[in-house]
């Protein structure tokens, strides 16, 4: 299951996501973050972004604020490093 980025932060919902199966954090850097939004108009197409802040410091503090919930993880992916993260998903759900 995918969750939206705010669903771990609320209610102890990565405890109750760890009761229920292998949690894994898709890392990826700042960087690679703000040019995925940027190639796909994802700054445009969220509201969050449209206030007088810089859409990438809104980001930059938004992963302050949430990495450390995100690394309660069972596993933790950087995605930057790899070509394929899939397969490092399957790897690690022995699929």
């Amino acid at each position: 299951m995918s969750c939206g980025g705010e669903t771990p932060l609320y209610h102890h919902n990565m405890e109750l996501m760890k009761s229920q199966g292998k949690v894994i954090y898709l890392q990826a850097s700042l960087s690679a973050i703000i040019q995925k939004l940027k190639a796909s108009n994802g700054f445009e197409k969220r509201p969050l972004f449209q206030k007088s802040q810089s859409p990438e410091q809104i980001l930059k503090n938004l992963l302050e604020e949430r990495e450390p919930t995100y690394k309660k993880a069972d596993h933790i992916i950087e995605i930057d490093r790899l070509e394929n993260p899939l397969n490092e998903i399957l790897r690690i759900l022995k699929v």
